[in-house]
């Protein structure tokens, strides 16, 4: 029985809530951002019945989550950033630069880096004398 379920006043907005949670949970284990759309978000909680979010139009499912938001600490510390395409919520693990890649420049491709520290190894076996014979 999850914790929700021993609380006599069960909303939508618990359920909703601890779906979120457990959302950002497998995002954590992943190691991936948690960003959906407003069209998704409405979708998810459709699913669980959550009829507050239930509309196929973005700006009216965005009105009802910053509704809730506004109302809900569990909701407010869990999301990270409100834009008018989506949400995004917080995930930990999960830092600012993980969403910009490797620090690697443009032009150079995996094989470029790879053939580079090749060329460096092979430049320092030359430099390392070579092992001392055994008689």
């Amino acid at each position: 029985m999850r914790f929700y379920e021993f609380n006599s006043v069960n909303t939508g907005a618990d359920q909703f809530a601890t779906l979120i949670r457990n959302m950002v949970g497998r995002a954590s284990s992943a190691r991936k951002p948690l960003i959906y759309s407003w069209k998704a978000l409405g979708e998810l909680a459709n699913d669980i019945g959550f009829d507050l979010l239930n509309s196929n139009i973005d700006a009216e499912v965005k009105d009802a989550f910053e509704s809730i938001h506004s109302n809900d600490a569990l909701i407010q510390n869990l999301t990270k950033n409100i834009t008018n395409t989506g949400v995004e919520f917080k995930v930990p693990g999960v830092s600012d630069q993980d969403d910009e890649g490797v620090n690697a420049p443009p032009s150079q491709t995996v094989g470029d880096i790879a053939a580079g520290a090749a060329e460096k190894q092979m430049d320092q076996a030359e430099k390392t004398p070579p092992a001392p014979k055994m008689s």
